[in-house]
């Protein structure tokens, strides 16, 4: 396993352009992709959750346009202090080291993208579905990927995953805190929303725990 903060294989879109902002605000061109409402607030926590893709900044924007924009804070890295565990029954796990705000950005979800009808998926592959957005594509973190890797599913989660669109060929998969959350607390998302028969039972413990996933 070879850890990277950034998926491979996405490189700069072509057909994209950037903004002439040296400080963007409600009136930057990348903002009017989300409705011209930035969707971030001062204290750089999520407030367009419920967009399928969230816009950012990209690559060809105006050079001053640096990683303390606004518009790029799915890009600025993990900036939380995070512990890496092992658990009794679930393997390894991701907790939180200091509280969290709602809607706080976490990690992305690094790996390695390909063709999402690829063979030989395995469980660190993770489907985008573009809905007519570009291209449906895979990432896959089996060999290249972050912590985000580790974090494990839970039927009652603190984390969700939103599309980030920052002028690449495929949007950046990016987890976001649902809720407040406490120092010293496992981080969870939910692998799959609809409850289906599987041959894995779930260990999450929560109190609306599906007993599989």
């Amino acid at each position: 396993f070879v850890y990277s903060a950034n998926s491979l294989g996405n490189p700069i879109n072509s057909k994209m352009s950037g903004c002439t902002c040296t400080k963007c605000d409600e009136n930057c061109p990348c903002t009017g992709q989300n409705g011209q409402q930035l969707p971030y607030s001062n204290e750089r926590t999520l407030i367009l959750d419920k967009r399928s893709v969230i816009y950012e900044c990209g690559p060809k924007c105006h050079s001053n346009c640096d990683y303390d924009c606004i518009l790029r804070t799915s890009q600025s890295g993990t900036l939380i202090k995070l512990e890496v565990y092992h658990t009794d029954d679930k393997g390894w796990a991701v907790r939180t080291m200091e509280d969290l705000r709602k809607g706080q950005f976490v990690f992305k979800y690094a790996g390695i993208f390909m063709k999402s009808n690829f063979e030989g998926g395995n469980n660190y592959t993770l489907e985008v579905v573009n809905k007519g957005h570009r291209t449906s594509q895979a990432v896959n973190s089996e060999v290249v990927g972050n912590i985000a890797r580790l974090v494990n599913h839970s039927c009652e989660p603190n984390l969700f995953l939103k599309k980030i669109d920052c002028g690449l060929e495929n949007v950046e998969l990016a987890f976001f805190t649902s809720k407040a959350i406490e120092k010293g607390a496992e981080l969870t998302w939910s692998y799959d929303k609809k409850p289906k028969n599987s041959d894995f039972s779930c260990n999450c413990g929560s109190k609306q725990c599906k007993g599989h996933l």
